[in-house]
């Protein structure tokens, strides 16, 4: 019985886990758009364009390794929650890059509207 509710358990983290990433795709995705639509619009003559580049970059990196992520994630859930080390240290990788180039993309870009307003 405990061998059960353990791997229940673990099923339902890695399905969290999987909308966490969802989540972060549709974020990172959001992001990219609003910069893509309101840059020319709001900031005439901005200063420290890179910053914007970066998290543009980034934000799409962000996205391509969250989608990657979740298809990892569908795979071992309807494997039932099997997983290789080797599938344990790529997806951990993904999620690593996921999380950190979302979290500098986002620091790019309030930096530069600090820095333009």
């Amino acid at each position: 019985m405990e061998h059960s509710s353990q791997r229940t358990t673990k099923l339902e983290g890695q399905k969290l886990l999987y909308d966490t990433f969802k989540h972060l795709t549709t974020l990172s995705t959001g992001s990219i758009l609003i910069l893509a639509t309101f840059m020319e619009k709001l900031f005439k003559e901005p200063h420290w364009k890179i910053l914007i580049a970066i998290a543009f970059v980034l934000f799409i990196l962000s996205t391509a390794c969250s989608a990657y992520t979740m298809l990892t994630f569908g795979d071992i859930l309807a494997r039932e929650g099997e997983i290789t080390k080797p599938e344990k240290k790529l997806a951990l990788a993904r999620v690593y890059v996921s999380i950190w180039s979302f979290i500098v993309g986002l620091v790019s870009l309030v930096t530069f509207f600090l820095r333009n307003f």
